[in-house]
């Protein structure tokens, strides 16, 4: 019901928009999750140098993990997924954005690129490591594309390089900050009666034998429900309880596991018609956007608004196989 409500009641009004008023609205958006995303990095940085890491239960009685725990920097959300991608976003609109700032912004800017970044590191997330390679290689076809000169595949490659790099550097020296206070995770592991080893880097949750961290499972779970329910699926808010009269046996159910799919998800929550509404409104929105590259193209014009637009659409779709 929300879904219709947004895609033909609230969605146009966005379209009657001009487009000094749409770009308003575009950095006005951003630059509020910019700074609220920063801020929430920011603590979590802090709780990894102070090597701060437990576990609380959340509003419906599920255990969750937060600050540095079992190798990964959760931080102040319950997922290190999701504040990873939303600090890929942030990235993706600075560096976009950067040059258009004035001095001080410029700064600014430079020093949340580089927080959120160590975050995307310290976090684990292969989702957002996979989304950053994609982002990067998407800006490279896209910018080659629109100026198509060696100068600027040159520019482009070096960048990625840069990234890989970077990506490298924070985390051996961090790995280097968790050996040197190798005694304090000990402890902390102790407290926390935590079996699992967290005085690196590495994942402890992964293994050649669960390379998807129990994902194909749940996924296999999930679609079992499907076609019980294919039209309305069964709501994103009680799919658990309707689940659990349905099929208490099932292995999401036992488990309580998310889907950790996000195609697979609307499909369970919103079933078809979730689904194809949902599909065509992205569909139709990425084709616009491919088209407009296009006609930008004829006319020698490069829109960083539009190309921002167009990775970080790239990168939802993408992390969303994964979450």
């Amino acid at each position: 019901v929300v879904f219709f409500i947004y895609f033909f009641a609230i969605y146009p009004i966005f379209q009657s928009f001009s487009k000094e008023k749409s770009r308003i609205l575009f950095n006005l958006f951003f630059s509020v999750i910019t700074v609220t995303n920063t801020i929430g990095v920011f603590i979590s940085l802090v709780q990894f140098y102070l090597l701060i890491g437990y576990r609380v239960f959340d509003y419906k009685g599920l255990l969750i993990r937060q600050g540095f725990v079992e190798s990964r920097l959760f931080g102040i959300l319950a997922s290190p997924n999701y504040l990873s991608l939303i600090s890929l976003i942030v990235i993706i609109f600075l560096v976009l954005k950067i040059c258009s700032f004035e001095k001080v912004y410029r700064y600014i800017s430079i020093v949340a690129i580089v927080l959120n970044f160590i975050y995307i590191v310290l976090s684990g997330s292969r989702t957002a490591f996979i989304c950053m390679m994609i982002a990067a290689v998407i800006y490279s076809i896209v910018m080659f594309y629109q100026k198509g000169n060696i100068k600027s595949l040159f520019k482009v490659v070096l960048a990625i390089v840069v990234v890989l790099f970077s990506y490298k550097a924070v985390n051996f020296t961090s790995e280097q900050y968790l050996h040197y206070n190798k005694e304090r995770l000990e402890v902390q592991d102790k407290k926390l009666e935590n079996k699992d080893n967290n005085l690196s880097l590495e994942r402890t949750d992964t293994s050649e034998e669960n390379i998807s961290n129990n994902r194909f499972a749940i996924w296999k779970s999930t679609a079992s429900f499907v076609p019980k329910k294919p039209i309305f699926g069964y709501s994103g808010g009680n799919w658990y309880e309707i689940g659990k009269k349905n099929n208490p046996d099932e292995y999401i159910i036992k488990e309580h596991y998310l889907t950790h799919n996000g195609y697979l998800e609307i499909l369970f929550y919103n079933g078809l018609a979730g689904f194809i509404s949902m599909g065509i409104f992205v569909l139709s929105f990425f084709i616009s956007m491919v088209k407009r590259i296009f006609r930008d193209k004829k006319e020698d014009l490069v829109n960083k608004d539009l190309l921002s637009i167009v990775i970080i659409l790239m990168v939802i779709l993408v992390s969303s196989l994964f979450l």
